[in-house]
């Protein structure tokens, strides 16, 4: 199947291949975007996670540098929460 593809596009004259070209950086560049977005929510989410595991910490009653050491949130963020 590769081959055919690849065969298909040396025929393509210039426009062809300038469209095709476009889309394919078209396609690239959505992919890309999709991607970092993917990534930053996880991110989100995970700082999320930390964020109420401190605060159920603190409601616990477990020390503000205790909290910082486990979550890795700073001591400054623990005392907003």
């Amino acid at each position: 199947m590769k081959g055919f593809e690849i065969a298909e596009l040396a025929n393509f004259d210039p426009a062809q291949m300038q469209a095709y070209e476009d889309s394919l950086k078209t396609y690239r560049d959505l992919k890309g975007v999709i991607d970092t977005s993917h990534d930053e929510g996880f991110e989100e989410g995970r700082m999320q996670e930390k964020i109420d595991m401190a605060r159920l910490m603190k409601q616990k009653g477990y020390q503000v540098k205790e909290i910082s050491e486990l979550t890795g949130l700073t001591p400054a963020d623990i005392e907003k929460l």
